[in-house]
């Protein structure tokens, strides 16, 4: 039986051990195919593939197509965390919050057309697709494994939005963003009160030997 690409992706995780948790659950059906690059590093997360913590020092950017490529109105938010803080047989400060983005919007059918018709076969490339409306919640905090704690699976959750994310004035889950509260980051419960439909995921892993 030949696995189509969202298959691969459900596979994939099952594989990690990160279905069935709090943060993704076990009947989680990938819609969406996730690419998280870090352009300065010329880096690309591919579920499960090792990077080094320097690969990812700077913001990375995410690209996808939305789930119905002819609505141009939906918008998005991308999570990021590590759930193995400070290491998978010790998970006491996981997940730890690493990103959080909303107002991510893809490109509609109509555009993707228009964009490779003028470009031609350049098209547009995997980072056009996304427009960034907003400013971070959480600004990115790059890779930082412990000495010796072993593969950090370093998450990505892509979520449609019913609405848009509340001001960090009124997420209780977040509190700051400050190092300290970013630990034990309540994904579900964060979802949940910004109304979000998880859609897509992706992970690298990294450690420091």
């Amino acid at each position: 039986m030949v696995l189509l690409p969202l298959q691969i992706v459900k596979q994939a995780l099952d594989k990690a051990g990160l279905t069935g948790t709090p943060y993704l659950p076990a009947d989680f059906q990938p819609k969406v195919l996730v690419q998280i690059d870090f352009p300065s590093s010329d880096s690309t997360v591919s579920l499960g593939n090792q990077l080094e913590p320097s690969q990812g020092k700077d913001e990375p950017v995410v690209s996808f197509v939305a789930e119905d490529p002819t609505d141009s109105g939906s918008t998005y938010a991308l999570l990021s965390f590590d759930p193995d803080a400070p290491s998978r047989e010790d998970q006491k400060f996981g997940p730890w919050r690493h990103f959080v983005l909303g107002g991510l919007k893809p490109k509609s059918l109509e555009e993707i057309s228009s964009a490779v018709e003028t470009s031609g076969e350049r098209g547009l490339g995997g980072q056009g697709l996304v427009e960034k409306t907003q400013e971070p919640l959480s600004p990115w905090v790059a890779p930082s494994p412990g000495q010796g704690t072993g593969p950090h699976r370093y998450c990505f959750a892509l979520y449609k939005e019913t609405k848009p994310l509340l001001p960090m004035e009124q997420q209780p889950t977040l509190k700051d963003n400050e190092r300290p509260a970013r630990r034990n980051f309540a994904v579900a419960e964060f979802a949940k009160q910004n109304g979000l439909e998880l859609v897509g995921f992706n992970y690298f892993l990294c450690e420091n030997p």
